[in-house]
C-alpha cells in the first residue's frame, strides 16, 4: 500500500529516445592552453539540449567565457576549477535563439574575442 502511495508522488516516465546529435570539437586559437566540445540533442518528444564544456590545461584557471553562433550570444559558461560548462535544456524552459545544424561554425569567445571554434558535425550513429 505505501509504495502505491509513493509511485503516486512521483510519476516515473521512460526517458525519450534521441533522434540526433550534432557534436563539435572545439579547438584553441592561437595555441591557447583550452580545448573544448559542444553538443546538441533532439528528442522524439520534440525536446533538445544545447551543451558546451571547455577543459583549460597547464594549470590554467577556468574562466568565464561565452559561447556565439551565427554572430549572435547563445549562453554563457560557467567557471568552475579547471574547467568552463553550460547547458541548455527545452525541459528547463530554456530558449536557444540559434539552432545549431550540421556545417554550422560555433565559437567561445573571452571578452569578445574567439579563443575556441569548430563546427559541428553529425554523430556518426545519426548520420
Amino acid at each position: 500500500m505505501m509504495l502505491s502511495w509513493f509511485k503516486s508522488l512521483f510519476k516515473i516516465k521512460p526517458l525519450p529516445r534521441k533522434t540526433m546529435e550534432l557534436q563539435a570539437n572545439l579547438q584553441a586559437i592561437g595555441g591557447l592552453p583550452m580545448h573544448g566540445e559542444a553538443e546538441f540533442e533532439t528528442y522524439e518528444n520534440g525536446e533538445w539540449e544545447f551543451e558546451t564544456e571547455v577543459d583549460f590545461r597547464n594549470g590554467s584557471p577556468a574562466e568565464p567565457l561565452t559561447v556565439y553562433m551565427k554572430g549572435r550570444p547563445i549562453m554563457s559558461l560557467r567557471a568552475e576549477y579547471d574547467e568552463s560548462e553550460g547547458k541548455l535544456s527545452s525541459r528547463r524552459g530554456d530558449i536557444l535563439s540559434v539552432t545549431p545544424e550540421e556545417g554550422m561554425p560555433i565559437e567561445v569567445k573571452r571578452g569578445g574575442q574567439t579563443v575556441l571554434a569548430g563546427q559541428f558535425e553529425r554523430h556518426p550513429k545519426f548520420a
